[in-house]
C-alpha cells in the first residue's frame, strides 16, 4: 500500500518496518521497526503530516510521532485477530478506526 503526501511516499512491509520515502530523490528518508509481524495497513493523520497509524498481524495498532519515532505516542490493543486496515477520521485528529480479521471495528 502505498501513498503520496508531500513529496513523501510512505511504503508498508512484511518484516514489520514502515518506510518514508523521499520521492524526488528516491532515497528513503525513515525507517521505522513499527511491528513484530507484517503491517497490513497505515494511514497518515491529514491533520498533522507529522502523525501515522499502523495496524499490523500482531494485532496491535501504533500511532506514531515522525519527529520522535523511538517508540509509537499510542499503541492500541484489543483486536484478537489482524487489523486489516486503519484509517484516521477525515472530521477530527483525535478519531482513529481500526477494523480486523476479528469482525470488529474500534
Amino acid at each position: 500500500m502505498c501513498k503520496i503526501i508531500v513529496l513523501s511516499l510512505r511504503l508498508i512491509s512484511g518484516d514489520g518496518t514502515l518506510r518514508i520515502w523521499d520521492v524526488k530523490s528516491a532515497a528513503c528518508r525513515l525507517a521505522i521497526p513499527a511491528h513484530k509481524a507484517e503491517i497490513l495497513s497505515c494511514d497518515w493523520c491529514k491533520y498533522d503530516q507529522n502523525i501515522v497509524a499502523t495496524g499490523s498481524v500482531d494485532c496491535s495498532v501504533c500511532v506514531w510521532d515522525l519527529r520522535n519515532v523511538r517508540q509509537p505516542v499510542n499503541q492500541l490493543l484489543g483486536h484478537t485477530y489482524a487489523i486489516r486496515r486503519v484509517k484516521f477520521s477525515p472530521f477530527s485528529k483525535a478519531v482513529l478506526a481500526s477494523c480486523s480479521y476479528d469482525f470488529t471495528v474500534r
